[in-house]
């Protein structure tokens, strides 16, 4: 159970981290916008504890793996050492700032109260219940979820180059040997658990529910900071995990007549908005992109680090904005007062925050870049209100060196990033009349719960609701990948925050000092809303696990036939295959390294698959022997593997030109459905070829 320990030395290593440059998180109280108020620290604690420790052990693991990439071994030495020397450091460090942290009174404030625990209870449930569902291994097989597929192809390939080739430095399977353009980390912390002996549904599900956890702990974080209010927060979670959409409307006005029959047998998400059927907002997206789960959490938390200094900000400019002889300054001086004011780092505290933020969502950039970007988006406008703007500054300046230093070392030549200016998202009709029925169908009753959120709170609230819509207008007007719909990552981030405050104001209407006949009338109301708020959410969660049972799911072997021929061929994690257009097969189970994969993968990634795909097509209908020699050997690969897909989609494919150029090393199947291998001899003598 090496994994196992793997991720608690992570822990215990996050903690060290935060005790000795950010003991601030396991305060009790802390302030929000109702004043000081007291929490669990667990929902700090825990989420620092996590990202701290993934980010610097799971690193440091890959850069001494890189180290000893050529000892044919570069995990074992890279493991051997983290795992020796991380806790040694760890305990050294708690030891040496242990005056930062009580820790009796801690362990005793880390007892949650009935809301807490009902809210950890929900979020641990959910996160088990959707991971496990998505992806799982069943009497040795892996079942992988339909809504996961296509991008399930992409994770399972980098988790099995890492665990069965030890492939450090990571490459990207579907297109080899052109650098890594795209999101690695995670999927190379899965790889690492399973090379350390967990079964591989437990080392890519176990990080992900940890960091689905730490991700609703830093919403109730962010949450409490904006209201001191601990006894609504299940409201907070049934809003953030089921969203509001028209997508339920739209649903019961068209099946009315036989609308239970409808729900059964459904299996379309819900909404009428461009590209909504792909399921972009809601917990369909982080099923199958468990990366951007941990980038949430990431996310949230540095936001949640720095709103007190906004609450502290709006409050001082409150007091600047009248003299000591209590006259309104003009405001020549009142500028030079806020200036004066916060354009400092006031302490050891606002350092220590500004370090942990801007290194952490700097090695995140990797990760999930688009997380990493939204939170910038919105401490750039929560800056201009809080004090202590160094600290904001110091975390994006930061956090930007890192992220763009992480891309010159692994996206190679032609990085997918180019900023050009757009408009409309992924609307088809980019007008601004069907821009604003898309938010309309998008929130729609959240609209009058934000409307009412913003009215009735005080300042920093409607700072924190114009920092959360900056993605929305950045999903909008900016293109950097090759594929706009990756700006729904932005999207959604901003609808985890828009459907944050919207609870909050919810939780508002239902408070009512004085019980009466208007208020309950009122409260009953609000409670009915609940369905037609939640539904849209509620059915997608459904519809989510519906896709993902045995009868809807695919199936690979966990260990396939493929891999155990190639361990025993000699292949080794610098050996190139050449499998077009290969989607969730046991080619993606063994973890080779390809030529030209999934293209739409590659394309998303901003490889330059047009090139690619035309000298693969050359080899695969090579006229003669001589040919398919030449250019195999030119483009560096080694195995050639033609399965039934190829057969079906390509008849201009000569395999029998293939047989007569190379030998049949491996198959399996007959006809159609043989899947044959074929060895170029590339990188082996042969007379005075090589």
């Amino acid at each position: 159970m090496l994994g196992i320990l793997y991720l608690a030395e992570c822990l215990l290593t996050g903690f060290a981290v935060v005790v000795t440059i950010l003991p601030r998180v396991m305060q009790k109280k802390i302030l929000t916008t109702a004043g000081e108020r007291s929490r669990n620290p667990v929902f700090a604690l825990y989420p620092a504890c996590l990202i701290a420790g993934v980010l610097t052990q799971g690193w440091l693991t890959y850069v001494i793996g890189c180290i000893f990439s050529a000892t044919g071994r570069p995990l074992v030495w890279a493991n051997l050492l983290v795992m020796t020397m991380m806790p040694l450091a760890s305990f050294l460090l708690i030891a040496r700032f242990r005056n930062h942290v009580r820790f009796k009174p801690l362990l005793r404030q880390l007892r949650p109260t009935a809301s807490e625990t009902l809210f950890l209870a929900a979020s641990i449930s959910f996160a088990c219940v959707m991971m496990i569902a998505g992806f799982r291994v069943v009497k040795g097989n892996m079942i992988i979820g339909g809504p996961t597929a296509e991008d399930m192809s992409l994770h399972l390939n980098i988790i099995r180059s890492v665990s069965q080739w030890q492939c450090v430095p990571v490459q990207y399977p579907p297109y080899t040997g052109a650098g890594m353009k795209y999101h690695f980390f995670f999927d190379f912390l899965a790889g690492n658990l399973e090379f350390l002996g967990l079964r591989i549904d437990f080392a890519y599900n176990l990080p992900s529910v940890l960091a689905m956890v730490a991700m609703y702990c830093a919403i109730f974080e962010c949450f409490f900071r904006l209201c001191g209010r601990k006894n609504v927060c299940h409201l907070v979670w049934l809003f953030v995990t089921f969203r509001s959409s028209m997508g339920i409307y739209f649903f019961v006005k068209e099946n009315w007549g036989n609308l239970g029959t409808a729900f059964r047998t459904n299996d379309v998400y819900l909404g009428k908005t461009d590209y909504e059927w792909w399921g972009l907002y809601q917990v369909n997206a982080l099923l199958n992109q468990r990366h951007l789960i941990f980038g949430m959490a990431v996310a949230f938390f540095v936001i949640s680090l720095f709103l007190p200094y906004v609450i502290r900000g709006m409050e001082e400019r409150a007091k600047l904005r009248r003299g000591e002889d209590g006259r309104v300054l003009p405001l020549k001086e009142y500028l030079t007062a806020v200036l004066h004011k916060h354009m400092t780092v006031s302490g050891r505290s606002q350092a220590g925050t500004a370090v942990f933020a801007g290194v952490f969502l700097g090695l995140t950039g990797y990760v999930s870049g688009h997380a990493v970007i939204a939170t910038l988006l919105m401490l750039f406008v929560m800056m201009w209100f809080a004090r202590d703007q160094l600290a904001f500054a110091f975390t994006g300046l930061c956090s930007a060196v890192l992220m763009l230093a992480l891309m010159s070392i692994f996206a190679g030549s032609g990085s997918p990033f180019g900023v050009s200016l757009t408009h409309g998202y992924v609307l088809e009709d980019r007008s601004l009349g069907n821009i604003g029925k898309f938010f309309f169908q998008w929130i729609w009753l959240l609209i009058p719960f934000l409307i009412l959120y913003v009215l009735r709170n005080k300042s920093v609230h409607r700072i924190v609701m114009a920092a959360s819509l900056l993605p929305i207008v950045f999903a909008f007007c900016v293109k950097l990948s090759p594929n706009m719909t990756q700006n729904h990552k932005y999207m959604l981030f901003a609808l985890y925050w828009l459907e944050l405050q919207g609870a909050i104001a919810f939780a508002d209407a239902l408070r009512a000092k004085k019980t009466t006949v208007t208020v309950t009338l009122r409260r009953v109301v609000l409670l009915v809303l609940l369905i037609p708020l939640l539904g849209t959410g509620l059915y997608d969660s459904y519809l989510v696990l519906k896709k993902c049972d045995t009868k809807s799911s695919y199936t690979l072997e966990t260990t396939p036939k493929l891999l155990s021929w190639a361990k025993e061929a000699g292949v080794t994690k610098d050996t190139v295959f050449l499998v077009k257009g290969n989607v969730l097969t046991s080619v993606n189970a063994a973890g080779f390294l390809n030529y030209l994969g999934h293209m739409s993968m590659a394309q998303t990634a901003g490889y330059n698959v047009p090139d690619r795909r035309a000298w693969a097509e050359m080899l695969l209908r090579s006229e003669t022997p001589e040919d398919a020699r030449e250019l195999a050997h030119a483009l560096g690969i080694r195995y050639i593997l033609i399965q039934r897909r190829q057969r079906e989609e390509d008849p201009k494919l000569r395999e029998d030109v293939l047989a007569t150029a190379f030998a049949k090393v491996y198959s399996a199947g007959s006809g159609v459905h043989e899947v044959a291998v074929y060895d170029t001899g590339y990188g082996v003598e042969t007379g005075a070829e090589k």
